[in-house]
């Protein structure tokens, strides 16, 4: 994941990476993005161009609709380094379960997209209403690559405005190849609003490391696991299940899912 090159974002929006605009817009709304709260919350009088807009005349539920129909048509595509240098393409990976039939897990299908800035710059009211739509429905993809996925998430997230780290829901992470010591719990406390996690770990990983991240995720529900070679299904299967438990210690219900790449794949 790398931030679009040769774009110069809006004030309001500049120092963000992932960038989901596709073009400079000169010119900015003047309300400071910091201070707007929630969607619900913003007064229709604060937006100058609220009468002239039948868009805002819809309902809100039809208005986020629309947004995420605009959102999933501008699936994102990344920029190679040079033509014999490839990026990583996010790939769709579904998982399913071992020793489990019809277990429905995450979403293998959610998007990699943006909005337009057009779309964003057009009023406050728009932009507050739709500015977490990529954080929410799009799956962020860490894997190793020039340094390992946990080193690829911190670098992501250092790039990141607080607001844009809360309204994180999927996050796809690699731990092979580690890392520095105390990033993963950096990670985990900055994923606040995370509910899925579709999470790579080596056979030997430290389960106690694992807990003491998750444990710090608050909004957290569904974790699948996949585990590198070297252990049978079984043992999987139980270092998942007293993962599961340490978490339950912890206050923390969550369900800790032994998982494999769908053969299908």
């Amino acid at each position: 994941m790398s931030p679009a090159a040769g774009i110069e974002a809006p004030e309001w929006l500049r120092h963000t990476w992932p960038s989901f605009l596709d073009e400079p817009e000169p010119e900015v709304i003047g309300t400071s993005t910091e201070e707007i709260g929630d969607v619900a919350t913003v007064p229709r009088r604060a937006v100058n161009r609220a009468a002239s807009c039948p868009l805002l005349d819809l309902p809100l539920e039809i208005r986020l609709y629309i947004y995420s129909l605009v959102h999933r048509a501008r699936p994102i595509h990344p920029r190679d380094l040079a033509p014999w240098y490839p990026s990583p393409r996010p790939k769709r990976c579904a998982l399913r379960g071992v020793g489990s039939d019809g277990d429905k897990g995450l979403s293998s299908g959610r998007p990699y997209a943006g909005l337009p800035s057009a779309l964003l710059c057009s009023c406050s009211q728009v932009y507050c209403e739709a500015r977490t739509i990529p954080f929410t429905e799009n799956e962020f993809v860490f894997v190793p690559w020039f340094s390992s996925g946990l080193m690829a998430a911190k670098a992501t997230l250092q790039g990141m405005r607080p607001w844009q780290r809360q309204a994180m829901r999927y996050v796809r992470l690699d731990l092979h190849g580690g890392g520095e010591e105390g990033t993963w719990r950096a990670l985990c406390e900055a994923w606040t609003g995370l509910r899925g996690l579709r999470l790579w770990v080596d056979a030997g990983e430290d389960s106690k490391r694992i807990v003491d991240g998750l444990a710090r995720m608050q909004a957290l529900q569904r974790v699948e696991v996949v585990m590198g070679d070297g252990l049978t299904a079984e043992e999987r299967m139980e270092w998942c299940q007293w993962v599961e438990g340490g978490l339950r210690r912890r206050q923390r219900e969550v369900q800790v899912v032994c998982s494999e790449v769908s053969e299908d794949e």
